[in-house]
């Protein structure tokens, strides 16, 4: 029972910080023209960031 407490516990933490990754994204985006130009790169790796976490999550989900 302690490895799927572990599990559990692993993918809560992934899911909390996709959750702040997207946070950071979303008040990214709704920055005025100018200075949202000056994230559009860094917005970018931050989708790639989530994907990434998504795979991780289903990954955890499926095997552990």
């Amino acid at each position: 029972m302690k490895a799927r407490n572990c599990c559990n516990t692993m993918q809560a933490e992934l899911t909390a910080w996709k959750a702040n990754v997207y946070d950071i994204v979303r008040k990214m985006e709704e920055l005025p023209g100018g200075e949202r130009e000056r994230f559009l790169p860094n917005i970018e790796d931050f989708h790639m960031i989530n994907s990434e976490m998504d795979e991780l999550i289903e990954y955890n989900r499926d095997n552990c």
